[in-house]
């Protein structure tokens, strides 16, 4: 193995790779740990600008315990920090993974990772810029004479996390409907034909993701999916070619042609005839030799 790096051999043991893991555990354990101060001193602003751009004008959030604004801020921390340190423990990753890759499955490996983080994103603004502005509201609709909605923080913010996380998981169907073409797992055809079965698929996966009950959510987070799906099976049907096996019929070509495959060894040229009158095709170039001395 070559490291990536500099570019040196080397060869490790099972425990010298254990040391190697554990020593990129402690430096992402150190980067989380710079990033959590300064994400706690924006956690307040950032819940705060969380609730005005996804609550009804007027609507305030209640807590219920004397402490869960501050763990909600912690937990908050925590989140925002994992999210701003995601590139750095990807580089920690790929640096204990890539010796082990040859160069192609390097440079296949890294645009997919840049894919997915970039899927990630995408689907995280979706949902935050459209999503939670449309369970909001549907959730203060229900409100009447005889139903006042009071709102948890720790509710609201759980809500928001496991959206946000939902969509950004969704928004990775691409990656694996080209993963499962590029392997030779599935055939691009079959998804075309199976177009009926991914919707529901689709639809099931849904309901498992998404943390409201209702269908209105499950049905905002199905057709973004869907429509994903189409343009994965555009992309992947561009970037990935299914090659199929060439079939030759022997049909003899023409009589020049034979005569120069033939080897210029009288004997191995007799030889070469005893053999081939072993093979599919002689009987048939047999055949349209007489035929065409008939005309």
């Amino acid at each position: 193995m070559k490291s990536p790096f500099t570019g040196k051999s080397f060869d490790k043991t099972f425990l010298e790779h254990l040391e190697d893991l554990r020593k990129i555990l402690i430096r992402i354990f150190i980067c989380l740990a710079v990033l959590f101060p300064l994400s706690m001193y924006f956690a307040s602003g950032l819940i705060k600008f969380m609730v005005l751009s996804s609550c009804p004008p007027g609507l305030v959030l209640n807590f219920f315990s004397p402490l869960e604004p501050v763990w909600v801020e912690i937990k908050t921390a925590m989140a925002v920090s994992v999210f701003i340190a995601f590139p750095y423990i990807a580089f920690e990753v790929w640096r204990f993974v890539a010796p082990g890759l040859y160069r192609h499955e390097k440079n296949f490996a890294l645009r997919l990772v840049f894919a997915s983080w970039i899927l990630f994103i995408v689907g995280v603004l979706f949902c935050f810029r459209f999503i939670l502005p449309l369970v909001m509201q549907f959730s203060m609709s229900m409100a009447s004479d005889y139903l006042r909605p009071i709102i948890g923080l720790q509710s609201f913010i759980s809500l928001i996390t496991l959206l946000l996380l939902g969509f950004g998981i969704m928004f990775q169907f691409p990656i694996a409907i080209f993963l499962l073409v590029k392997t030779g797992l599935v055939k691009l055809e079959t998804f075309r034909k199976q177009r009926s079965m991914m919707i529901i698929i689709i639809l099931f996966l849904a309901a498992v993701i998404t943390p409201t009950p209702d269908m209105l959510t499950q049905l905002i987070m199905a057709v973004p999916t869907y429509i994903l799906f189409e343009l994965s099976l555009l992309v992947t049907g561009f970037m990935v070619k299914e090659v199929e096996p060439a079939v030759t019929e022997g049909d003899g070509g023409d009589e020049d042609q034979d005569d120069a495959d033939e080897p210029e060894n009288p004997e191995s040229n007799i030889s070469t005839q005893r053999r081939s009158k072993n093979l599919p095709g002689y009987n048939h170039r047999r055949r349209k030799i007489r035929s065409r001395s008939k005309r």
